[in-house]
């Protein structure tokens, strides 16, 4: 029995939801730096970011010490802070990547006790994540696929600098 031109309507629009659906999704995306001593760190070159995110991500940070210095007296870092000074966008609004930067404040206890550990041999391990919908990559055959059925149209990926 043939479709009536409503069904094939309803059926279109179905097959375009479906698409979009799974075309976007909530993705989160891990990145680790390292840093050494203690100071400020900014980063000239952003972090870019495997999948586009539809919205500014949601951003957690967190550290580990790697290397304990190696004096009979040393410090435990007092602050350790890391974040996002600025955001890679596209002409979409698309976020592509971050601009990272570090804090790191150790304490004076290497200028004040002999022997003492310099700050300079703290090693620090941060570890950002960022979580938003993000712009699922896909392959042309999905989209060449999808030109085909003139009752669906394809998703079209955003724009990359």
């Amino acid at each position: 029995m043939p479709r009536n031109p409503w069904q094939e309507i309803q059926i279109a629009q179905q097959r375009r939801e479906a698409h979009r659906e799974n075309a976007a999704r909530n993705a989160s995306l891990y990145v680790m730096f390292e840093t050494r001593g203690s100071g400020q760190l900014i980063m000239d070159e952003p972090v870019m970011f495997e999948l586009p995110f539809f919205e500014e991500p949601s951003i957690a940070h967190g550290h580990a010490l790697v290397d304990m210095p190696q004096g009979e007296f040393y410090e435990l870092p007092r602050s350790v802070s890391g974040g996002v000074h600025r955001w890679e966008q596209n002409e979409r609004g698309f976020y592509l990547g971050a601009y990272l930067y570090f804090y790191v404040d150790v304490g004076l206890i290497s200028g004040v006790f002999p022997g003492s550990a310099p700050a300079a041999d703290l090693v620090i391990n941060h570890y950002f994540t960022f979580t938003e919908v993000a712009y699922k990559t896909m392959g042309n055959q999905v989209n060449d696929a999808l030109r085909m059925d003139d009752s669906v149209s394809p998703l079209i990926p955003p724009i990359v600098p």
